[in-house]
C-alpha cells in the first residue's frame, strides 16, 4: 500500500483550488475537521470535541498598521477571567469573559506597539472585537506566537506588513 501511495502524483494546486469554490468552502472546512477527527480518534484513540476558540482582534491603525489577535479556548479564557475579576466561578458571566479577552488583546497590542516606537511617539489602536471561531484565515502575512500559561497554550497572532516589518526588521 505504501508503495502505491508513493507512486501517486499529487493534484496540482489549481485543481485543488478549483474544487474548493466559494459555494463549497463550508464543505471543505467540514472535510478538514472530519479528517482531523478521524485521524485523532483512529490512530490515537483520542476523543475530539469541536469547540470554538475565543478570538480577540484589535486593529493597529497608526503610525504602523496591522492586527493583533489572541486565540484561546473557553476554559482558558474563563480561568483568566476568574483571576482577573476575583469572583466565584458561578458568578462569572460570558460577558465578563469576553471583556477580559478584549482587554487582554488591547493591553498586549498597546504594549507591543509602544515597545516598537519612540517613547514620545503617539499611536492609534482600533476597538477590540471578540468572536467565537473554529478556524482563522488571514489574507496577509502573519506571525503566530505560542504562549504557555500554566499547563495551557494560547496563540498571539501578529498580522500586517507594517507591524511585522517593525518587529522583524
Amino acid at each position: 500500500m505504501w508503495d502505491d501511495l508513493k507512486k501517486t502524483k499529487p493534484l496540482p494546486p489549481e485543481a485543488v483550488h478549483a474544487e474548493a469554490g466559494r459555494s463549497e468552502k463550508i464543505a471543505v472546512l467540514a472535510k478538514v475537521r472530519a479528517s482531523l477527527r478521524q485521524s485523532l480518534e483512529d490512530m490515537l484513540f483520542l476523543p475530539v470535541a469541536e469547540e470554538g476558540m475565543f478570538m480577540a482582534e484589535l486593529p493597529v491603525l497608526s503610525p504602523i498598521a496591522g492586527t493583533v489577535s489572541i486565540l484561546m479556548t473557553e476554559p482558558q479564557a474563563r480561568a483568566m477571567a476568574l483571576g482577573c475579576y476575583a469572583v466565584q466561578p458561578s458568578d462569572l458571566t460570558r460577558d465578563m469573559v469576553q471583556d477580559m479577552v478584549a482587554e487582554l488583546v488591547n493591553t498586549v497590542a498597546g504594549n507591543l506597539v509602544a515597545s516598537l516606537l519612540r517613547s514620545d511617539q503617539l499611536f492609534s489602536l482600533g476597538l477590540p472585537s471578540v468572536t467565537i471561531c473554529n478556524h482563522i484565515r488571514h489574507d496577509h502575512p502573519q506571525a503566530t506566537f505560542y504562549i504557555r500559561l500554566g499547563n495551557d497554550v494560547f496563540q498571539l497572532v501578529i498580522a500586517g506588513d507594517d507591524l511585522l516589518g517593525c518587529i522583524f526588521g
